[in-house]
């Protein structure tokens, strides 16, 4: 996406969702792997619909769901986001 400029279409965000890992090479005696799954939101919060814990306008994407990626659907309103994962959860 790598913009801040507001939309009013449709923006492609699968790239939000791949996996990846990172070794920590400052400690290499903790080879982590860091795994970004679940949901990520932007846009007008305040009323607290990004689901961050925060009524803050976020310009760029920040995670608030973490795990997983089996998103069946995520409705947003004017101050609601719903969502449902594919085993109805």
């Amino acid at each position: 996406m790598s913009t801040t400029n507001f939309k009013i279409s449709n923006v492609e965000i699968s790239t939000l969702f791949v996996s990846k890992s990172y070794l920590l090479d400052r400690y290499p005696e903790l080879v982590s792997q860091y795994r970004f799954a679940g949901l990520w939101m932007w846009g007008d919060n305040g009323s607290g619909q990004l689901g961050d814990n925060t009524t803050t306008y976020r310009s760029s994407p920040v995670q608030t769901v973490t795990g997983g990626t089996n998103w069946k659907q995520v409705a947003c309103g004017g101050s609601h986001t719903a969502c449902i994962k594919t085993d109805g959860t």
